[in-house]
């Protein structure tokens, strides 16, 4: 209950709820938003321990399965990467503010179209992502060109479940 775990081969994700609802509660408009997942580090020793995956893709979940089968590249609205920073032990996305503008209109839209339905249970994914590991492949001048699966031997644990994950969000009000 308190972490989540990001698995490969073996294809375990973490699934990530975005606090829409708090973040917009005002009608502010989001200038940034920051979001770090933090590792816990192993606490065992062994001659046989796994990696750890070195690049975390956060995609909606509405868009998981066709990210990768129309080999999408990440776009700041719907997806982001982050590289595994080797000094903090995290995950850092640094500004994540259009994924909440996009989960929120994506909300709105959903409510337009839905008049009197329940979106929490007609539509729970709305405010969801899935935390991914991804390998990165680049061209000859190092430009991303996709991203697969990450099918290393790999395994971290994050701090998640019952424990909160801080998101950083600043916001302007315009009179």
């Amino acid at each position: 209950t308190t972490c989540t775990y990001l698995k490969t081969p073996a294809g375990i994700f973490t699934e990530v709820t975005l606090p829409i609802d708090e973040v917009m509660e005002d009608g502010d408009s989001i200038n940034s938003a920051k979001i770090i997942f933090n590792c816990y580090y192993d606490d065992y020793d062994t001659d046989y321990k796994f990696g750890t995956p070195q690049m975390l893709l956060m995609v909606h979940k509405d868009e998981m399965h066709t990210f990768f089968e129309k080999n999408k590249l990440t776009d700041d609205i719907s997806s982001f990467y982050a590289a595994y920073n080797h000094t903090y032990n995290r995950y850092e996305y640094n500004n994540i503010a259009s994924l909440i503008t996009y989960c929120n209109n994506k909300r709105q839209a959903w409510l337009a179209s839905n008049p009197g339905g329940d979106i929490d249970t007609e539509y729970p994914d709305w405010n969801k992502v899935m935390l991914i590991p991804v390998t990165v492949a680049t061209d000859s001048s190092n430009g991303i060109v996709g991203f697969r699966h990450d099918f290393n031997l790999n395994s971290v644990r994050l701090v998640g479940g019952t424990d909160k994950i801080d998101i950083k969000v600043i916001t302007s009000k315009f009179n």
